[in-house]
């Protein structure tokens, strides 16, 4: 069962060339919460695009050193 989100920012003007990709994990179950959890949590503002990309489950989590109700920056976990 999924606990949470994984969640991608995407900033910049790719018509320029200036274009970044980041991935989020955060741990909050309802989608338009975790949205707003990475959101608030980076500081975000209408440069960026937030989408939600897959659920997660508590272990990926876990692994990152998140705990319920936190947002932390994405990376491959084993």
């Amino acid at each position: 069962m999924f606990e949470g989100w994984l969640i991608q920012v995407t900033s910049g003007n790719p018509a320029e060339g200036e274009q970044e990709v980041e991935l989020y994990a955060s741990w909050v179950p309802k989608e338009d919460d975790a949205v707003l959890n990475v959101i608030k949590t980076f500081n975000l503002n209408d440069d960026h695009i937030v989408s939600m990309v897959i659920d997660l489950p508590k272990e990926t989590f876990e692994k990152l050193g998140l705990k319920p109700g936190e947002a932390g920056p994405y990376r491959e976990v084993d």
